[in-house]
């Protein structure tokens, strides 16, 4: 249907020039130290809070219902994910 007959540089170039006309693909600036952080940070309360929510059903009010082993299981389930 589509005949394109392009050149392999216009394929396999950049789609638009570069700001500071670079094209270094290789070296990514370091900005995702702080998303590595902060996910840290998020999925340690998680499970802290699952944690504590396990210890509170099961020593304190020493009665398991369905919805709190489901609630377990997502909980592993997400941080597995990440």
């Amino acid at each position: 249907m589509w005949n394109w007959d392009l050149p392999s540089d216009v394929l396999n170039g950049p789609a638009d020039a570069s700001p500071d006309g670079i094209y270094n693909f290789d070296e990514r600036p370091p900005y995702n130290n702080l998303a590595y952080g902060l996910v840290a940070v998020c999925v340690s309360l998680t499970i802290a809070g699952a944690l504590l929510r396990a210890y509170t059903r099961l020593c304190v009010v020493k009665k398991v219902h369905v919805e709190d082993c489901m609630c377990q299981a997502t909980i592993t389930f997400v941080n597995s994910i990440v």
